[in-house]
C-alpha cells in the first residue's frame, strides 16, 4: 500500500497481484488491488475484488468504498431509463 502511496503503481499493481496469487482470501489485499484497477479505468475488474474482500470480510470498510466508487465511476448497477 506504500508504494501506491507513493505513486509507484507499477510495483504496487505487481505486489498486490503476487499477494492475491499467494493468499486469495487476504480481504486488504482483494481491496488494495481493486483500488488500482479503479485508477487504471477498470470500474468492473476493481468491482469483483472489493466484492471478494466484502465476502471475505464483510466489516471491510474500505471495501465498500471502493465498491461503492466502482459503481458510480460505471454508472449505477444497472442500465438507466
Amino acid at each position: 500500500q506504500v508504494l501506491m502511496l507513493q505513486g509507484h503503481y507499477e510495483k504496487a499493481f505487481t505486489h498486490f497481484e503476487a499477494a492475491i496469487r499467494l493468499d486469495p482470501d487476504f480481504a486488504q489485499a482483494q481491496t488494495n488491488f481493486g483500488f488500482m484497477l479503479l485508477r487504471q479505468g477498470k470500474p468492473d475488474e476493481a468491482a469483483q475484488h472489493f466484492k471478494k474482500a466484502l465476502k471475505l470480510n464483510p466489516g471491510l470498510s474500505r471495501a465498500r468504498q471502493g465498491l461503492k466508487e466502482a459503481v458510480e465511476t460505471k454508472g449505477g448497477w444497472g442500465p438507466r431509463k
